[in-house]
C-alpha cells in the first residue's frame, strides 16, 4: 500500500509540474479485490487529491476493448481479446459491431505466482498445482 501511494504521489508531481488540469486514475482488479483497496483509494486521494474511480471487471473489459479498438483494426468476424493483468484477466469476444461478450476473471498473473510460484525457476509440483 505504501509503494502505491508513493507511485500516485509521483504521478501526481508530473501531472502538477506539466499543468495537467483534467486527468482520470481508474483502479482495476488489484484495488478492487484488495481487502484494504477503499482505504488505499481514500488514503490516495487525502495524500494527493486525486481521486480514483475502482471499475467492476465487466467496465474493465468494456475500457480494455476500448483500447485495442485505438491500436488494432477490428474487422467484422469475431475476435478474441485477452488481457492478463495482476489480478484480473479479462476476454472479450468483438468485432467491428462491438462487443458480443465479455468476462473478467479475478485470477491474474500476480495472483497465480502469490498462490503458486515459490521457487525460481518455477518447481515441477507448483506447475501441477497450477
Amino acid at each position: 500500500m505504501l509503494r502505491g501511494i508513493s507511485a500516485m504521489k509521483k504521478f501526481k508531481s508530473v501531472i502538477d509540474s506539466y499543468k495537467i488540469k483534467n486527468f482520470k486514475a481508474v483502479a482495476t482488479a488489484a484495488v478492487r479485490t484488495a481487502a484494504n483497496g477503499k482505504d488505499f483509494v481514500a488514503d490516495v486521494k487525502s495524500e494527493t487529491g486525486i481521486e480514483i474511480e475502482t471499475v467492476t471487471g465487466d467496465k474493465e473489459a468494456a475500457l480494455i476493448f476500448e483500447g485495442v479498438k485505438q491500436a488494432v483494426k477490428l474487422g467484422a468476424e469475431t475476435c478474441l481479446i485477452m488481457d492478463i493483468g495482476g489480478g484480473s484477466v479479462e476476454f472479450i469476444l468483438a468485432s467491428t459491431n462491438g462487443i458480443i461478450w465479455k468476462k473478467s476473471y479475478p485470477i491474474g498473473a500476480a495472483k497465480l505466482m502469490a498462490l503458486f510460484h515459490h521457487s525460481d525457476p518455477i518447481s515441477p509440483e507448483e506447475i501441477t498445482q497450477i
